[in-house]
């Protein structure tokens, strides 16, 4: 496209041009400078998109490096708009982990204002929300005729309506979008106008691990906030604290991951209801599991008695002895009378465990105090006879 065309884009219009500038570590856009220059000489907003295929953390580092490099060589300025094009079937892995990488290297190399492309309805479309926020996602799905009166996706920052838009009396085709959010047609430079979006600096990731343990929210003294998509303040979507943990307060969870920003230290957690949320670790009262003092193996058999009694059953260790144990329940009520063998007893400061096997196989563990265990006779003298009969 030329100038000229470029020009005409303006008139008929078009605010802002996105531009392809890299692909994965392997390829540059060698027309983009002119790209570029044409859309600014129109007068049109420029932004810059990487077409990623990284499947790992270092990968996406590697990836927003070459990015980064590029943009640096064509000048375009730090508040150039930069987005991720999500779309390849090589992104793999811990597309939200990854992704969260790729803009922590943004960032260190300048570039802040992130947006993140992909289709309605790619599978991964949570995660890849959850590292820049619904109103800073730009959306592709294409009605079979577009119309002004039927706008979809307005809760995204940006709809792709159709890939065949062309220039009067050119053949080439064109994506075309709209902007909800003037993510792509309001100036980030020195010259923004009062509406324009600010270069905001959010929080990095310093460290990150997978963690197991269980406990309840203490809001006592406390007032936390809950956030879905990321901790606090490291991305637009997480950058307004709340007090919603205050409504959870002794609610029991399960610790999913810890990551560290600035501010400290915040905990992913999983409540029973299954609602995912990231808060401060402060703010969590840690459970501290039961150790196991004794191990003998056993061999006995008996039921269950549960006639006055409503005891759980686990299968990964006696009760509250890890995060896999740490939900009371009363499974074993369902199974009173169920014949067992015993396996092995493990003590703990609750009581006495019993790991059993029932009939159909499967194995629990459950407290002593919930079997009846079989009495067999004692052998009480032992005579060695020799004699014959017959049986009458």
């Amino acid at each position: 496209m030329t100038q000229n065309d470029y020009t005409q884009l303006h008139n008929l219009g078009i605010k802002g041009v996105v531009v392809k500038v890299t692909e994965g570590t392997y390829y540059t856009n060698g027309i983009a400078a002119n790209q570029i220059k044409f859309a600014r000489n129109a007068g049109m907003v420029v932004s810059a998109y990487h077409y990623a295929t990284f499947d790992s953390a270092s990968a996406a580092v590697a990836e927003a490096n070459y990015f980064a490099n590029r943009l640096d060589s064509l000048n375009v300025g730090k508040n150039v708009t930069v987005v991720a094009d999500i779309e390849s079937d090589a992104v793999s892995g811990d597309i939200a982990g990854n992704l969260k990488a790729f803009w922590q290297t943004m960032t260190q190399r300048g570039y802040q204002n992130h947006v993140a492309y992909t289709m309605r309805y790619y599978k991964h479309l949570d995660a890849l929300t959850s590292t820049t926020g619904k109103d800073r996602t730009w959306i592709a799905q294409y009605p079979y005729t577009p119309s002004a009166n039927s706008l979809w996706d307005q809760d995204f920052g940006a709809w792709q309506f159709s890939s065949t838009g062309h220039l009067p009396g050119h053949s080439q085709n064109l994506d075309v979008s709209i902007d909800y959010q003037g993510l792509f047609t309001r100036e980030n430079g020195a010259a923004s106008t009062s509406t324009a979006p600010s270069s905001v600096s959010y929080d990095p990731i310093v460290s990150q691990k997978t963690v197991s343990y269980s406990g309840s929210l203490d809001q006592s003294v406390r007032a936390d906030g809950l956030y879905a998509s990321a901790p606090f303040y490291t991305s637009a979507a997480t950058s307004v604290g709340n007090t919603a943990a205050k409504a959870y307060n002794g609610a029991h969870f399960t610790a999913l991951q810890e990551e560290t920003t600035a501010k400290g230290t915040f905990v992913q957690i999983r409540f029973n209801n299954g609602s995912v949320y990231w808060i401060d670790k402060r703010a969590l009262a840690i459970e501290q599991y039961d150790t196991v003092t004794s191990k003998t193996p056993v061999s006995y058999t008996g039921s269950l008695d549960q006639n006055s009694r409503a005891d759980g059953l686990y299968t990964a260790g006696p009760f509250f002895t890890s995060v896999a144990t740490a939900i009371g329940n009363t499974n074993a009520k369902a199974l009173n009378g169920q014949h067992f063998t015993a396996l092995e007893e493990d003590t703990t400061a609750k009581g006495t465990f019993v790991e059993i096997k029932l009939n159909d196989g499967k194995i629990y563990w459950v407290d002593k105090r919930a079997l009846a265990i079989d009495r067999y006779d004692k052998v009480i003298s032992t005579t060695a006879v020799s004699y014959t009969g017959s049986f009458d």
